[in-house]
C-alpha cells in the first residue's frame, strides 16, 4: 500500500460515523493505466473491514461477480 496515500486516507474524519465504526482502510489495487475502475461505497462490514481486501466474503462480493460475469469480465 502506498504510505502517503495510506496515511492521507487514514487522517480523513469527514464522516464521524464512518471513522468510529471502521476496523481497516482498504486501499484499492490494480493497473492504475486500467480503462475502468470499480469504487466501492464502504468496506463491508462482514467482509473488507475484516480482510482489508476489496468486495470479499460479503453480499457484496457476490452480486459484483454477477455483474462482472454478465458483462464478460471477472475479479
Amino acid at each position: 500500500m502506498n504510505y502517503i496515500l495510506s496515511s492521507k486516507i487514514s487522517q480523513f474524519i469527514r464522516c464521524n460515523k464512518l471513522v468510529a465504526s471502521r476496523n481497516t482502510i482498504v486501499q484499492g489495487h490494480g493497473d492504475t493505466k486500467t480503462k475502468i475502475m470499480f469504487i466501492g461505497e464502504a468496506p463491508g462490514r462482514l467482509g473488507a473491514d475484516i480482510t482489508a481486501v476489496l468486495f470479499t466474503k460479503d453480499r457484496s462480493r457476490i452480486l459484483f461477480q454477477i455483474i462482472l460475469k454478465k458483462l464478460g469480465h471477472s475479479l
